[in-house]
């Protein structure tokens, strides 16, 4: 009963999810990778398991569709409860590794000038 009473609910939101939507996204890049392109806004708290949620702008981060799909494909789906505390340890471990690659490359790179001089 409680599940068919949300969806109900969020059916009836749909046109202020929208506008929600613009005003998360409007100017902004992505929370993650900075790109301006494909941007989506995302819950923070799935609007699923928190509809009283739904419409803080508090509650989204502009994403784009490249890292909103891999923060759900992490996370299990787009139908398992989110969070922000899963958002962000997503979003550190992936920037975690960005900084491990950029020191390898560095690393290599002054490793080959060393070696050409």
């Amino acid at each position: 009963m409680y599940k068919k009473i949300k969806r109900i609910y969020l059916r009836g939101i749909s046109d202020k999810l929208q506008v929600w939507a613009y005003h998360v996204k409007k100017g902004k890049r992505c929370n993650v990778c900075g790109s301006k392109k494909n941007l989506q806004a995302h819950h923070l708290y799935s609007k699923f398991y928190y509809p009283w949620l739904a419409l803080l702008l508090s509650n989204g981060v502009p994403l784009c569709n490249k890292c909103h799909s891999g923060f759900h494909s992490w996370n299990g789906g787009f139908r398992v409860k989110a969070t922000r505390y899963l958002y962000n340890k997503w979003k550190y471990r992936k920037l975690i590794l960005f900084l491990r690659i950029t020191i390898i490359i560095t690393t290599l790179t002054l490793m080959l000038i060393k070696i050409l001089n």
